[in-house]
């Protein structure tokens, strides 16, 4: 969101369209959002090899989470998708920019063992959200073999 806006903690656009890239060679991909440009954003949207897509806010939150909980694996930046793994405990890998790690949500009451986490390296904590030199690259085998231990 814009008026929420971290640049830092936004993931790499080429990070997110590999996840895609990886999985549509498995499974099909639904990209779900509620993006327009003047609020609302999604790093690297439209994303590339998606079997449908959602991103104007059609689908209702219950439909959403629902989706989501089905799902073989939930690919996301940090934030929502975050949030709800922890709460119905579905399978979720999160790809980070610079900003803001797993730790951020860890608590020992919760299980957390549902979410993955992929940070750049090194992964800067500067816990400036404007930081727009954070270093965003994860390596593309990094990811895949993330995604090979989830499906």
């Amino acid at each position: 969101r814009w008026d929420w806006n971290c640049p830092a903690k936004v993931p790499s656009p080429e990070a997110m369209q590999f996840a895609v890239d990886t999985i549509s060679k498995e499974m099909p991909v639904i990209e779900i959002g509620n993006v327009n440009d003047k609020e609302k954003f999604v790093s690297g949207h439209p994303f590339k090899n998606t079997a449908h897509s959602f991103v104007n806010g059609e689908l209702p939150i219950e439909i959403v989470l629902a989706i989501m909980d089905r799902s073989s694996i939930v690919i996301s930046g940090p934030g929502f998708s975050h949030v709800a793994s922890l709460c119905l405990g579905f399978k979720s890998l999160i790809i980070h920019g610079g900003y803001v790690g797993l730790d951020s949500f860890e608590d020992p009451r919760v299980d957390s063992s549902m979410v993955t986490g992929v940070y750049p390296d090194p992964f800067c904590k500067c816990g400036n959200r404007w930081h727009e030199e954070c270093n965003l690259y994860i390596p593309n085998k990094v990811i895949k073999e993330k995604i090979d231990e989830i499906i």
